[in-house]
């Protein structure tokens, strides 16, 4: 999650991001679906807006880490849902 107190982080652009993230969030059924999150599409979807996310780490490491991380994800549930 961004830091609002960050200087380089816009109040507007923090409250669109967050816009942003909860209209995907309703948008993939968050709510309407009581096994979502569960499945390999949902997974995808997650761990892909985890990956957006990431690139407003400022720390290159830690950034690195979780997008590969994510990357991860998405390949092995992209895997799963192939078989």
């Amino acid at each position: 999650m961004p830091d609002v107190k960050n200087k380089n982080l816009a109040v507007s652009e923090f409250t669109k991001l967050m816009w942003l993230v909860t209209g995907q969030l309703w948008r993939f059924g968050i709510g309407e679906d009581p096994d979502w999150g569960t499945r390999p599409i949902d997974q995808i979807q997650l761990q892909t807006v985890i990956h957006g996310l990431a690139e407003s780490i400022a720390d290159k490491e830690v950034k690195k880490q979780i997008q590969s991380a994510a990357a991860k994800g998405v390949e092995k549930q992209a895997q799963a849902m192939s078989r």
